[in-house]
């Protein structure tokens, strides 16, 4: 009696729940919204948790404008029916995918930083980090916090034929449905070392703007000349290049119609997928995604083990599921659950937060691969002031599965950012296992000051065994060091001259720097 008193409590919630939304959604849509997205009727919805300890299965499906009606046939099924006049979703969500773990600093004890003793830190350093040196791993268990639930939204046509009421018919439906996907979690263009080429050629619009005069160097062109090659490049571009599905790359180059046709950083709605793996960082695939997996239990013949249950992001190719299909298996970064994130700045973010404690990636880093993989909205401002638009590109995916005992992630991505843009990140590696991350790999660009070699700070988190510990654990340990891209730097003949009529070249006696030492140790 208790049991069937609380399913009607929580049948008479929902119910009032529903209710609710479907108020505010007329509401917003006779007042109005600074939410561009169209709101979705919800004029019923109903949940049911399913376990399966075989296979540990667990997930909870929420019906959104599907009707149940209890009609048996003959052999006594039970079938659930779409309600005809609205579109109809089914929300599975999934435990947690990740554990952030605390991870433990690692400096290389051969080579201490010694600053001068008369060195005057001017302004004042307040870098909570500064002088790390290595950390002493705490004994097990370390600090760890438990990410967000996730979930997977699917679309069911309105032409779906009733489908039987069991848990592998609901597998079965969500594996050959399409995904409802946030409006920022775009395809990855047909062509992506196009797009890379034309972000390449903003960034190399904005160096050779910025030269008031051509440097006097044999084989040189002209200005007007790289101007002509770049326009002509760009044109033979929009011939080419079209993402698949309602825009293309060629609207995206046109710069003057994309303000309004372009989406937003918005957080998914509850009808929108939403994956938070790694912690506090929200992933979605596009609609071309599709999830794999077996409806029934899989178990081995001879030895008679069973396996947990997951599911494998996949594409759509030709409107069947492809798991071979490397390129539309990608991924944006669509959030991040860090209370300082702030969707319209890129620039002259806060300091990165280690709070409570220091993880893989930090939210300085979560911040970047979102605006790198998800806003369309970033403008480059070369000096000629020929405006550009950045355009950002997709993670690419290797492995990513959901389970009840956490994710399994192996991604990589990598960007060029932009100049001007107050974003940094040229690369995320992303090795992930069961919910615990075993390598993570962040890639900041940058520059050697005084002479301006190009460089790159790499971070490193990486799973380590400590053998002479007690239990042989394994903890994160964390290594940064910069790499040379650079190596040399050439300063030949320019002609310029000062208003006096002086030479700029002979006010620089140096022609040629080259840097010895490519990769730097373990810094503090």
């Amino acid at each position: 009696m208790a049991t069937e008193t609380r399913g009607l409590f929580a049948r008479i919630i929902d119910g009032l729940i529903a209710i609710a939304e479907s108020f505010f959604n007329l509401i917003r849509n006779i007042f109005g919204s600074n939410d561009p997205r169209p709101a979705t009727i919800v004029r019923s919805r109903f949940k049911q948790d399913a376990l399966r300890t075989e296979d540990l299965l667990v997930l909870q499906f929420e019906f959104i404008n599907m009707d149940l009606k209890r009609e048996e046939d003959a052999e006594g099924s039970r079938h659930a029916h779409l309600v005809p006049s609205a579109d109809a979703f089914i929300v599975v969500r999934f435990p947690p995918q990740n554990i952030a773990e605390q991870a433990f600093f690692q400096a290389d004890a051969n080579y201490p930083v010694k600053p001068p003793e008369k060195f005057v830190k001017d302004p004042p350093i307040t870098d909570k980090d500064e002088n790390t040196e290595t950390e002493e791993p705490t004994p097990p268990p370390v600090q760890s916090l438990l990410a967000h639930p996730s979930r997977l939204v699917f679309k069911i046509p309105q032409a779906t034929p009733p489908v039987p009421y069991d848990l592998e018919s609901l597998l079965e439906l969500c594996a050959r449905s399409p995904l409802s996907v946030t409006g920022t979690a775009l395809p990855p263009p047909t062509d992506r070392g196009a797009v890379t080429r034309f972000n390449a050629g903003i960034m190399r619009d904005t160096f050779m703007l910025r030269l008031e005069k051509p440097p006097n160097i044999t084989g040189q062109v002209s200005l007007s000349s790289a101007e002509k090659l770049i326009s002509d490049s760009r044109a033979r571009m929009r011939e080419q290049i079209s993402t698949p599905g309602r825009i293309g790359l060629e609207s995206q180059i046109r710069i003057e119609n994309l303000e309004t046709i372009m989406p937003t950083l918005l957080p998914p709605t509850g009808l929108e997928t939403a994956i938070e793996l790694p912690f506090r960082l929200i992933i979605s695939p596009s609609r071309y995604g599709a999830f794999a997996h077996a409806p029934h239990l899989v178990q081995s013949p001879l030895t008679k083990r069973v396996e947990l249950w997951h599911t494998r992001l996949a594409s759509v190719v030709g409107g069947k599921v492809n798991e071979l299909n490397e390129w539309y298996r990608t991924i944006r970064a669509v959030w991040t659950r860090d209370n300082s994130f702030d969707p319209n700045k890129t620039s002259n973010f806060p300091a990165p937060e280690d709070e409570p404690f220091r993880t893989s990636l930090d939210s300085l880093d979560r911040r970047n691969i979102v605006h790198l993989t998800s806003n369309h909205h970033i403008w480059i401002e070369p000096a000629g002031g020929r405006r550009r638009r950045y355009v950002p590109l997709p993670v690419n995916v290797r492995r990513m599965m959901l389970s009840s005992l956490g994710g399994w992630l192996d991604l990589r991505g990598a960007w060029l950012p932009p100049r001007g843009s107050g974003l940094g990140v040229e690369e995320w590696r992303h090795i992930a296992t069961m919910g615990r991350d075993h390598y993570v790999r962040v890639v900041y660009q940058g520059y050697l000051f005084p002479f301006m070699h190009r460089a790159s700070l790499v971070k490193i988190t990486e799973r380590k065994f400590h053998t002479d510990k007690s239990g042989n654990p394994a903890y994160m340990r964390q290594r940064m060091f910069i790499i040379v891209r650079e190596p040399e730097k050439l300063y030949p003949s320019t002609g310029l001259k000062t208003p006096d009529d002086r030479s700029y070249d002979l006010q620089w006696p140096i022609s040629r720097i080259r840097l010895t030492t490519l990769v730097t140790p373990n810094l503090n």
